[in-house]
């Protein structure tokens, strides 16, 4: 099994393929119900020889996480975005990771409001050179690249 932990499941995942590594990024939500209850956004890699890295919590907070989503950079480089609740409302959050599945940098804002962003995507577009990341507010589609 990829992950397997009672008191803390794991939920939601989402993965991409680096062509260039031969890696596979795999992210997901955990809550763990211990209390006080903590919802975490964690990834590790794999290669396409089956060889699992080991887990990277990307965001570690007491209020909800959820929706992660993944892709990949030309220069190998990962990014994972998600919603999460940080200021009473939903909101859309990013962090980049190298080619081999380390953090980069700190946690960043893709967008907020003061309604809920929800529902995030992404994709690399490599003739812009630039991810574009999608989300739900207000019933309408939003982006940002």
């Amino acid at each position: 099994m990829y992950d397997t932990t009672t008191l803390a499941p794991a939920s939601q995942p989402a993965v991409t393929y680096n062509g260039s590594s031969n890696r596979f990024l795999v992210t997901w939500q955990r809550v763990n119900y211990e209390l006080p209850v903590v919802y975490q956004i964690q990834s590790r890699t794999t290669s396409t020889m089956g060889i699992i890295g080991t887990v990277v919590t990307l965001a570690n907070r007491t209020t909800s996480l959820t929706a992660p989503a993944a892709a990949v950079a030309g220069n190998g480089q990962f990014l994972v975005v998600w919603q999460g609740r940080r200021n009473g409302n939903d909101d859309i959050y990013g962090q980049r990771l190298t080619a081999s599945g380390g953090l980069t940098g700190g946690n960043f804002v893709i967008a907020n409001s003061n309604s809920a962003e929800m529902a995030p995507a992404l994709v690399w577009h490599s003739s812009a050179n630039a991810y574009l990341v999608v989300w739900q507010r207000d019933g309408n589609v939003w982006a940002r690249p």
